[in-house]
This record gives structure tokens, sequence and C-alpha cells, in this order.
């Protein structure tokens, strides 16, 4: 318990299996434990390795046959990972990403051995080519949304006028107003000829950002949550009703609504009458949410579906491959690729 759990949490699990310990005493079997004669093994898989994200610590050697650790090895230098090589001589198998530094140190340590890419690589890089394309086909991505949205809600929203936007709306439209323009700077420098890294030295932006815009060929639009339903919601028809016919008394609205079974409050309707009498030109509606790039991609890859959005997924990527056919060829190769892997 102590090698696997460590201190405090072997100790809860020994208390849960009847075994009375401190944390201290399994700490202390720990590092009594006589260390194990270390090995070479036939197949093994290399990776780096550290305590903290983006912060390399060392390289790490395992076993890929019994899937434990057999070395920590220091830094990540090429002739310390080749000596190491050259001490298991029955080394067959290496498993590696696509780092140089391992592809050198094996050919140097361990010619004898073959190299292979390692499965979780590989389905990685499935999935990286399909989020590159999926750039290209945002207005799709935007079309599908749409189309979505008006089955399950068939209903048009209630349009909020321009100026009885509050205070967020108007500085998300401000923010939008300047990343267009950032976006605008952004194609014409990239029709000019420049690169990536001129862009972004040009235009303060990151390097990814500036080619995420590049690749979708359209302006990005932010990713909106979809409007919540209020209290007035059953009552939008009957509302529209008593708008048309002129009735603008709040108070005899909020009356006849509670003889009927209405529950909103009378400052929600005082709230709704007042944006009538301000007028619906120039409508605003709220936008459906635009799933990201890296989502929608992943959809097109049953194994990574998180539980709970199957079903919008796959009726978001049917849509999707039945007005995109060269998606439908792109699903078909990942699943064959991803099959092939498995077997």
């Amino acid at each position: 318990m102590g090698l696997i759990a460590g201190g405090e949490a072997g100790k809860r699990a020994a208390t849960a299996a009847g075994l009375r310990c401190s944390a201290d005493t399994l700490l202390r079997r720990v590092i009594n434990t006589p260390e194990t004669k270390q090995s070479g093994a036939p197949h093994v898989g290399i990776d780096e390795w550290a305590w903290h994200r983006g912060h390399c610590c060392g390289m790490l050697i395992v076993n890929l046959d019994t899937h434990r650790p057999l070395v920590l090895l220091p830094g990540r230098d090429q002739r310390t990972l080749a000596t190491w090589f050259r001490k298991y001589p029955e080394i067959q198998v290496v498993s590696r990403d696509r780092s140089g530094v391992y592809a050198t140190a094996a050919r140097e340590g361990a010619p004898q051995a073959r190299q292979v890419a390692d499965r979780w690589h590989l389905l990685k890089s499935i999935g990286d080519e399909p989020e590159r394309m999926m750039y290209r086909h945002m207005p799709l991505i935007r079309l599908v949304v749409r189309e979505l949205s008006l089955k399950k809600s068939p209903e048009p929203e209630i349009s909020v006028p321009v100026a009885s936007l509050r205070r967020p709306e108007r500085l998300k439209q401000q923010t939008r107003k300047k990343r267009h323009q950032h976006w605008t700077e952004v194609m014409a420098l990239h029709n000019k000829g420049c690169s990536f890294r001129e862009i972004s030295r040009i235009t303060g932006l990151s390097r990814v950002t500036v080619s995420r815009w590049v690749r979708s060929g359209t302006f990005p639009e932010m990713s909106t949550r979809p409007p919540k339903r209020g209290l007035l919601d059953p009552w939008r028809e009957w509302l529209k009703e008593q708008r048309e016919s002129g009735n603008y008394n709040a108070s005899r609205i909020w009356r006849e609504m509670v003889a009927q079974g209405g529950t909103g409050s009378e400052t929600i309707v005082r709230d709704t009458v007042a944006k009538w009498r301000k007028g619906w030109n120039p409508p605003v509606t709220t936008a459906a949410r635009l799933p990201s790039v890296s989502r929608v991609s992943r959809w097109l890859m049953p194994w990574r579906i998180i539980r709970g959005e199957e079903n919008y997924a796959s009726r978001f990527i049917s849509l999707m491959c039945e007005k995109e056919p060269e998606l439908k060829i792109a699903q078909q190769l990942v699943l064959e690729f991803y099959r092939i892997l498995k077997t």
C-alpha cells in the first residue's frame, strides 16, 4: 500500500481494509524496501517525464511487457540515453515519439533494435490532421449549428433592440469590432505575402492565433452561450398579441397574465414593455453557441467523444458529412486507421 498510495493515502486504504498502521510506518517500510536490480527488457518505451507540464525533468524508460518503469534519466541528453542503451544489448524494440534526440540515441546505442512510433502519438497525429482540416470548414460549422438550432427550437428568438442593450452586451459588441479589425489586418498582411512570424510581430498577436485565423479563411466568431429560458417564454405568443394590439399597460398585462396562471413578476413585465416602447430596429439576436474547431474534429473520432454529448455529436457530424463529402472520406480513413492500431 505504501508503494502504491504513499503515506496518508496508504493509511486510509489500510484502515478501510481493517489494518491498523500509521502513515510513518508505511513510509518507513517503503524506505527500507531493497531496490530491485535494474535490468533491460526486449521491448522498451521512452518519453519525457516532468513534475509539472512544460518543464522537462528527465527521460522515462518503461518496460512495455510489464508496464513498469525501468529508469528515469536526468535531463534530455542524447549521449546519456545512448550510454544507457549500450548497457542492454537485449533490447529489440524501442517505442518513441518523433523526437530526433530519441531517434539518434537509439541508432547509436541500440543499432540492433527496431524503432517504432508509440500508439499514443499515432492516435494524436490522426487527431491533429482533422483539426487542421476543420479550420477550412468554419462556414460549414456555423451553418450546421444554425440548422440544428432551428430543428431544436423552430420558434424565432425574441430580439433585443440595440438601444436597450446593457453594458455587458455593448462591451461584447465593442470587443467583437476590435477583434474584427485585428482579423482584417491579419488577412491583409497574409495576402501581401507576410509570414506568420512577421504578422505576429506587427499585430502583437500570437503565432498560434495568426495561424488559426489564416487557415479558417473567415472571421472566427467567439462562442456564445445560448440564452436561458425565462419566466415569460411560455407567454411569448400571448405577449406578442398584446404588443400588436397596442396594449402597453404593464400592470394590466401582468394582472391578466397572473389570472391565467402566470408566475412572472410585475417587474419583469415592466422591463419587457419598456423594451417595446424603445423600438425594435435594428434587432440583435443571440447566436447559438459555436463549438470550437478542436471539439468538432474530436467528434469525427468516436473514441474521443465526451460522455453526454454523443447524441448531439452524432447528429452534428452526420449533417456535416452530408453537406461535405470530403469530411465523410476523412472520417472513414480515421476510423480505418484506428481499427488497424487496435488490432
